[in-house]
């Protein structure tokens, strides 16, 4: 596994002089996070369908949203908890 050129060049340190020290990371990276195999257990499952449906509930409750638009962010939630395909939301009205 290479890292990306990005990582890579977190370990540069630009000297006042125009050239470009770069130093290699002194033992590897770790693989980037990926929802690969590892179901419920992984971080971004717990990240995506356990925590965003909360935190559109938190948001919710600390603004005044429409009746209208409170029931299509609760839709939302409810697709991304269930793994649903998420539906597009409508545009607000005037």
């Amino acid at each position: 596994w290479q890292p990306p050129l990005a990582l890579t060049m977190l370990f540069c340190v630009m000297p006042a002089a125009v050239s470009l020290v770069c130093k290699t990371p002194s033992r590897p990276l770790p693989r980037p996070l990926a929802a690969d195999g590892d179901g419920e257990a992984s971080f971004t499952y717990d990240s995506v369908q356990r925590r965003l449906p909360l935190i559109v509930e938190s948001v919710i409750d600390k603004n005044s949203y429409s009746e209208a638009l409170q029931a299509d962010l609760r839709s939302l939630a409810g697709e991304i908890a269930a793994g649903e395909p998420l539906k597009p939301l409508a545009a607000p009205s005037a």
